[in-house]
Protein backbone atom coordinates (compact mmCIF):
# COMPACT_ATOMS: atom_id res chain seq x y z
CA UNK A 1 0.00 0.00 0.00
CA UNK A 2 1.67 3.14 -0.76
CA UNK A 3 1.64 6.50 1.25
CA UNK A 4 -0.17 9.44 0.21
CA UNK A 5 1.64 12.74 -0.35
CA UNK A 6 0.82 15.60 1.52
CA UNK A 7 -0.62 17.44 -1.66
CA UNK A 8 -3.18 14.21 -2.26
CA UNK A 9 -3.98 14.61 1.27
CA UNK A 10 -4.49 18.40 1.68
CA UNK A 11 -6.69 18.13 -1.59
CA UNK A 12 -8.73 15.73 -0.19
CA UNK A 13 -9.73 17.70 3.01
CA UNK A 14 -9.39 21.34 1.65
CA UNK A 15 -11.67 23.68 1.57
CA UNK A 16 -12.88 23.47 -1.99
CA UNK A 17 -13.86 20.19 -1.61
CA UNK A 18 -15.26 20.44 1.29
CA UNK A 19 -17.26 23.39 1.60
CA UNK A 20 -16.89 25.42 -2.06
CA UNK A 21 -17.68 22.07 -4.36
CA UNK A 22 -20.66 21.19 -2.70
CA UNK A 23 -22.09 24.71 -2.59
CA UNK A 24 -21.36 25.11 -6.51
CA UNK A 25 -22.93 21.69 -6.64
CA UNK A 26 -26.03 22.23 -4.46
CA UNK A 27 -26.34 25.32 -6.74
CA UNK A 28 -26.03 23.95 -10.06
CA UNK A 29 -28.72 21.17 -8.89
CA UNK A 30 -30.95 24.31 -8.83
CA UNK A 31 -29.93 25.39 -12.57
CA UNK A 32 -27.56 28.19 -11.63
CA UNK A 33 -24.69 28.64 -13.35
CA UNK A 34 -21.91 28.20 -11.29
CA UNK A 35 -18.11 28.97 -12.21
CA UNK A 36 -15.31 28.17 -9.87
CA UNK A 37 -12.63 31.28 -10.08
CA UNK A 38 -10.36 30.45 -7.58
CA UNK A 39 -7.81 31.52 -10.40
CA UNK A 40 -9.54 34.98 -11.13
CA UNK A 41 -7.76 37.95 -11.64
CA UNK A 42 -8.76 41.54 -11.30
CA UNK A 43 -8.66 45.10 -12.89
CA UNK A 44 -9.36 46.27 -15.99
CA UNK A 45 -7.21 43.01 -17.72
CA UNK A 46 -9.45 40.84 -15.51
CA UNK A 47 -10.39 37.48 -16.26
CA UNK A 48 -14.08 37.97 -15.08
CA UNK A 49 -14.49 41.77 -15.76
CA UNK A 50 -14.36 42.70 -11.99
CA UNK A 51 -12.30 45.03 -9.89
CA UNK A 52 -12.04 43.40 -7.21
CA UNK A 53 -13.30 40.19 -5.07
CA UNK A 54 -15.82 42.38 -3.05
CA UNK A 55 -17.64 43.22 -6.13
CA UNK A 56 -20.24 40.53 -6.49
CA UNK A 57 -21.15 38.51 -9.76
CA UNK A 58 -24.24 37.67 -10.16
CA UNK A 59 -25.85 36.66 -13.79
Amino acid sequence: MSQLSVREVTASYGELLLVEQAAMDLLAGLCWTVKNLYGETFGNAGTEGRVSERQAEAA
